[in-house]
């Protein structure tokens, strides 16, 4: 029923090429970098946002782990500040895919370097490292001892 699958490198590599194309040309055609669509979609603060913000997070968890596309995000400032910081979402599904969205970058940004060249950059690697750390929720140990409660419970 579908079409064979190529799998040689050629192919994969033309395949790749497209999907990037179509990426930057649908971006393109609203005079910005997918970076700068991606940021008018998760700077909309609110509930009635959430939405819109799940399926950028779910974009950027697919993409992410493309080096093409975790350099553009990484190289835009206040995206990539917004992705990493645990703070900017309070609902469990937008939590969640910002979380996703950080560990695809993450497993980027610890892919093998291409050509000795890093596709993201160190500074920006540790930044993600330790947002992945801290969890969807941000409460994650990051390192840290549990913490242990300052009241006791009583027995009965």
């Amino acid at each position: 029923p579908g079409a064979p699958k190529t799998t040689s490198p050629a192919a994969v590599a033309a395949e790749e090429a497209a999907l990037r194309a179509a990426v930057f040309s649908a971006a393109a055609q609203r005079r910005s970098t997918p970076a700068e669509r991606l940021w008018t979609l998760i700077e909309r603060d609110g509930d009635s946002f959430l939405e819109v913000r799940v399926a950028a997070y779910r974009l950027i968890a697919a993409l992410g782990r493309r080096g093409w596309f975790a350099a553009e995000l990484t190289g835009h400032a206040a995206l990539f500040t917004k992705i990493i910081n645990s703070g900017n979402e309070i609902s469990p599904p937008g939590c969640k895919w910002r979380h996703e969205a950080v560990l695809a970058l993450l497993a980027t940004a610890e892919a093998p370097r291409v050509a000795g060249v890093a596709v993201v950059a160190d500074g920006a690697a540790a930044r993600l490292a330790a947002s992945a750390a801290g969890g969807p929720y941000g409460g994650g140990s990051g390192g840290r001892p549990p913490a242990i409660p300052d009241v006791a419970t009583a027995h009965r």
